[in-house]
């Protein structure tokens, strides 16, 4: 597999990070002077095309789904795009600050996160019934292969863990815990197989990328460095390689990693970052 297209979130002057979604408490604090850049095929130019932060790429790459924010106003709103920066426009007006957007695999469902009472909640919007509804309790919803489950984060029965990753039907039903993380920024993934995920975990404050089966079982550390932290993980659909957002210091970088031969390139500056995968030519 091979990268056709990348979108990254910056700040203005510099990709410094912003604060994670937060698993123990229900505030989160955004930087509305966030710029999304795009990098596409074959020399990866960054362009800026929009202010904003969180954005994805939809499976076919021609539409990005990001939280922008109304001028002078600190609360997010879920927005569209074309992947060249045109024809933004809002897709929410909501209370709860929705941000976190994942688009289903058949682009007609676009999952979020809001701030409720109850604490933080999955919602998923369905174009085509034009309707918005609340699936299940938890934060940065990603959708499997088929579309047929979403995982998520929730808060973690444990206080040694930073947060519990969950996996529910795509209408929220019959959710159940598959592991613990310990990350400082705790974050996970589909694999392409459907049956298993990635996700980060700290060790001494270093972090690594582990691949696990659904039930919890067989963890498999698939990268890590002792000295770097690394967040987002996303797996090409052949399984082969990683994308992941890794902090060498101060800065902060989107990487691509050979799983099988350790070797890793450079991708795209930013804090946040979504790739769309292709077969290799």
């Amino acid at each position: 597999m091979s990268v056709d297209r990348i979108v990254v979130q910056a700040n203005e002057g510099g990709a410094s990070p912003l604060l994670p979604d937060s698993i123990l408490t229900q505030a989160r604090i955004w930087d509305a002077n966030g710029e999304i850049f795009v990098y596409e095929a074959p020399k990866f130019r960054p362009r800026k095309i929009a202010q904003g932060i969180d954005p994805v790429l939809s499976p076919d790459g021609g539409v990005i789904a990001y939280c922008g924010f109304q001028p002078g106003q600190l609360k997010s709103q879920i927005m569209m795009m074309k992947s060249d920066g045109s024809g933004q426009r809002f897709l929410t007006n909501i209370d709860g600050s929705p941000c976190s957007p994942a688009w289903s695999p058949d682009e007609k469902k676009l999952a979020f996160t809001v701030e409720s009472e109850r604490g933080q909640v999955v919602m998923v919007m369905d174009f085509l019934s034009k309707t918005i509804n609340p699936v299940v309790l938890g934060t940065l919803p990603r959708w499997s292969p088929d579309g047929k489950n979403l995982l998520f984060l929730r808060k973690p029965e444990t206080h040694r863990a930073t947060a519990s990753i969950w996996v529910a039907d795509a209408d929220g039903k019959h959710a159940k815990p598959v592991i613990d993380t310990f990350a400082l920024m705790p974050s996970a993934d589909w694999v392409s197989d459907g049956r298993s995920i990635v996700y980060t975990n700290d060790d001494h404050q270093r972090s690594k990328i582990f691949r696990v089966n659904l039930d919890g079982t067989n963890p498999e550390q698939i990268a890590g460095d002792r000295n770097l932290e690394m967040y987002y993980p996303t797996i090409s659909p052949d399984g082969k390689k990683l994308a992941v957002v890794i902090a060498e210091g101060k800065k902060l970088v989107l990487m691509e990693i050979d799983i099988e031969t350790k070797k890793s390139r450079w991708l795209a500056d930013g804090t946040r970052g979504d790739v769309r995968w292709v077969k290799g030519h």
